[in-house]
């Protein structure tokens, strides 16, 4: 089972070979991290769900004083 390891400052998520396989990740590619329903999301930046991640997170960066005020 992957654990949460100290690196320098932040922290990490080591996966095995399989993991990665199973997500069309290899090492060094670039992740973009999201939410769901479930929790976290993880997903290949050059994917398509990577894709919808990105431009989801880069939306709620570009109106989070509008989201904040809705929210409240």
């Amino acid at each position: 089972m992957p654990k949460i390891t100290k690196v320098g400052n932040s922290y990490g998520v080591v996966l095995s070979r399989e993991t990665l396989a199973a997500a069309n990740m290899k090492p060094n590619d670039e992740v973009v991290i999201g939410t769901g329903s479930e929790g976290l999301v993880i997903a290949p930046r050059h994917s398509r769900r990577g894709q919808i991640i990105a431009a989801m997170n880069q939306r709620m960066d570009d109106d989070a004083d509008v989201f904040r005020i809705l929210a409240s």
